[in-house]
């Protein structure tokens, strides 16, 4: 769903809330997200609606929290970065 994660999750919005202990998966790309009109900020505002919290996933499939400014600088310098949003208490496996 490369450029498309906005018009994904405003469409999984009645899921989201409905299933509060899911997580959401996806690679923060902000120079692309741009090109398709949108913004890393509306991608958060939509997570952060449903209490989702940013955790930055490594290459050797760690999960460690991150905060929106943080995950939003750190795909800026590398054109893009790997997201698990996920509620408070849940624990990465």
């Amino acid at each position: 769903m490369q450029v498309a994660e906005v018009a994904v999750l405003r469409g999984l919005e009645r899921t989201l809330a409905r299933n509060p202990a899911l997580g959401v998966l996806c690679e923060l790309s902000p120079g692309l997200l741009r090109q398709a009109g949108t913004d890393a900020e509306v991608l958060f505002a939509l997570l952060r609606a449903r209490a989702l919290r940013p955790h930055r996933v490594g290459r050797d499939g760690t999960c460690a929290p991150v905060d929106e400014t943080g995950g939003l600088g750190a795909a800026e310098a590398a054109g893009h970065l790997n997201l698990y949003f996920h509620a408070a208490g849940w624990a990465w496996p």
